[in-house]
Protein backbone atom coordinates (compact mmCIF):
# COMPACT_ATOMS: atom_id res chain seq x y z
CA UNK A 1 0.00 0.00 0.00
CA UNK A 2 1.40 3.64 -0.45
CA UNK A 3 1.46 5.55 2.32
CA UNK A 4 1.57 8.52 0.32
CA UNK A 5 -1.70 8.45 -0.81
CA UNK A 6 -4.11 11.52 0.44
CA UNK A 7 -7.52 10.68 2.60
CA UNK A 8 -9.73 13.34 2.26
CA UNK A 9 -11.01 13.40 4.94
CA UNK A 10 -7.66 14.30 6.58
CA UNK A 11 -8.44 17.57 7.82
CA UNK A 12 -5.14 18.32 9.47
CA UNK A 13 -3.11 20.13 6.60
CA UNK A 14 -3.81 23.99 5.95
CA UNK A 15 -2.44 26.20 2.83
CA UNK A 16 -0.55 28.55 2.92
CA UNK A 17 -1.93 31.44 0.29
CA UNK A 18 0.07 34.23 -0.18
CA UNK A 19 0.28 36.83 -2.66
CA UNK A 20 3.74 37.95 -4.83
CA UNK A 21 4.28 41.19 -2.70
CA UNK A 22 5.19 44.22 -4.12
CA UNK A 23 6.57 46.21 -1.21
CA UNK A 24 6.56 49.81 -2.50
CA UNK A 25 2.89 49.81 -2.55
CA UNK A 26 1.84 52.91 -0.89
CA UNK A 27 -2.28 52.06 -0.18
CA UNK A 28 -1.25 48.52 0.45
CA UNK A 29 -4.01 45.43 -0.07
CA UNK A 30 -7.48 46.27 -1.33
CA UNK A 31 -10.63 44.35 -0.82
CA UNK A 32 -10.42 43.31 -4.58
CA UNK A 33 -7.29 41.62 -3.87
CA UNK A 34 -9.34 39.50 -0.96
CA UNK A 35 -12.31 39.35 -2.83
CA UNK A 36 -10.07 37.28 -5.51
CA UNK A 37 -8.33 35.34 -3.12
CA UNK A 38 -11.79 34.55 -1.50
CA UNK A 39 -12.72 33.35 -5.06
CA UNK A 40 -9.99 30.81 -5.58
CA UNK A 41 -10.60 29.37 -2.32
CA UNK A 42 -14.18 28.59 -3.18
CA UNK A 43 -13.21 27.59 -6.61
CA UNK A 44 -11.43 25.40 -5.61
CA UNK A 45 -13.09 24.28 -2.50
CA UNK A 46 -9.67 24.71 -0.49
CA UNK A 47 -11.94 24.98 3.37
CA UNK A 48 -13.72 21.88 2.89
CA UNK A 49 -10.67 20.00 2.25
CA UNK A 50 -8.20 21.23 4.75
CA UNK A 51 -8.01 22.30 8.31
CA UNK A 52 -8.03 26.46 6.39
CA UNK A 53 -5.74 28.77 5.08
CA UNK A 54 -3.17 31.01 6.26
CA UNK A 55 -2.55 34.11 4.74
CA UNK A 56 1.63 35.32 4.87
CA UNK A 57 1.24 39.15 4.69
CA UNK A 58 4.37 41.30 4.66
CA UNK A 59 3.75 43.45 7.80
CA UNK A 60 4.32 47.10 6.37
CA UNK A 61 1.78 46.09 3.21
CA UNK A 62 -0.59 44.99 5.69
CA UNK A 63 -0.26 48.23 8.09
CA UNK A 64 -1.14 50.64 5.31
CA UNK A 65 -4.76 49.50 4.54
CA UNK A 66 -5.92 46.55 7.57
CA UNK A 67 -9.60 46.84 6.67
CA UNK A 68 -10.39 44.19 3.82
CA UNK A 69 -8.08 41.70 6.05
CA UNK A 70 -11.25 41.81 8.72
CA UNK A 71 -13.77 40.96 6.10
CA UNK A 72 -11.33 38.04 4.56
CA UNK A 73 -11.20 36.45 8.07
CA UNK A 74 -15.03 37.08 8.93
CA UNK A 75 -15.77 34.71 5.29
CA UNK A 76 -13.33 32.11 6.09
CA UNK A 77 -13.67 31.46 10.01
CA UNK A 78 -10.68 28.93 10.24
CA UNK A 79 -8.08 31.28 7.86
CA UNK A 80 -5.57 33.03 9.56
CA UNK A 81 -2.84 35.39 8.93
CA UNK A 82 0.90 35.15 9.59
CA UNK A 83 2.53 38.60 9.75
CA UNK A 84 6.18 39.03 8.60
CA UNK A 85 9.04 40.58 7.27
CA UNK A 86 11.68 39.63 4.68
CA UNK A 87 15.41 38.58 4.88
CA UNK A 88 16.92 41.88 4.46
CA UNK A 89 14.05 43.95 5.36
CA UNK A 90 14.52 46.07 8.14
CA UNK A 91 13.14 45.69 11.73
CA UNK A 92 9.25 47.26 12.07
CA UNK A 93 8.71 50.19 14.26
CA UNK A 94 7.04 48.76 17.60
CA UNK A 95 4.21 51.33 16.88
CA UNK A 96 4.08 50.36 13.42
CA UNK A 97 3.64 46.51 15.34
CA UNK A 98 1.28 47.68 17.52
CA UNK A 99 -1.10 49.13 15.70
CA UNK A 100 -1.26 45.57 13.22
CA UNK A 101 -1.98 44.03 16.73
CA UNK A 102 -3.94 46.30 17.79
CA UNK A 103 -6.35 46.56 15.20
CA UNK A 104 -6.41 42.27 14.80
CA UNK A 105 -6.91 41.72 18.47
CA UNK A 106 -9.08 44.69 19.27
CA UNK A 107 -12.11 44.17 16.38
CA UNK A 108 -13.26 40.64 16.92
CA UNK A 109 -13.23 38.28 20.27
CA UNK A 110 -11.03 35.42 19.09
CA UNK A 111 -8.69 36.87 16.37
CA UNK A 112 -5.83 36.64 18.68
CA UNK A 113 -5.50 33.07 17.96
CA UNK A 114 -5.89 33.42 14.45
CA UNK A 115 -3.02 36.33 14.05
CA UNK A 116 0.78 35.31 13.76
CA UNK A 117 3.53 37.46 13.86
CA UNK A 118 7.14 36.71 12.53
CA UNK A 119 8.19 40.00 12.18
CA UNK A 120 11.98 41.30 13.60
CA UNK A 121 10.76 44.56 15.55
CA UNK A 122 13.15 47.58 16.16
CA UNK A 123 14.01 47.29 20.21
CA UNK A 124 13.76 51.11 20.53
CA UNK A 125 11.27 54.08 18.91
CA UNK A 126 14.09 56.11 17.46
CA UNK A 127 15.56 52.99 15.51
CA UNK A 128 11.92 51.59 14.55
CA UNK A 129 10.87 55.18 13.52
CA UNK A 130 14.04 56.00 11.59
CA UNK A 131 13.27 52.74 9.77
CA UNK A 132 9.85 52.96 8.75
CA UNK A 133 10.90 56.81 7.61
CA UNK A 134 13.26 55.23 5.65
CA UNK A 135 11.22 52.70 3.94
CA UNK A 136 8.27 54.50 3.44
CA UNK A 137 10.63 57.20 1.97
CA UNK A 138 12.03 54.65 -0.57
CA UNK A 139 8.80 53.20 -1.12
CA UNK A 140 7.64 56.29 -2.52
CA UNK A 141 10.56 57.25 -4.12
CA UNK A 142 10.17 53.83 -6.17
CA UNK A 143 6.08 54.17 -7.10
CA UNK A 144 6.85 57.90 -8.35
CA UNK A 145 9.93 56.56 -11.01
CA UNK A 146 7.14 53.46 -12.30
CA UNK A 147 4.80 55.29 -11.68
CA UNK A 148 2.52 53.00 -10.43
Amino acid sequence: ENSNTFDSNDLSMAFSLGYNTFVRSLLGFRETDLTQMASLIKQYHIMDHSAGVVLPINARVLSLNMLPFDLFLDEFPSSQILVWTGRGEPPLSQSKYRSIKNHFFSTKEGRQNRIGFDCKVASNFITGTIYDFIMDAVFYLVRLYFKE
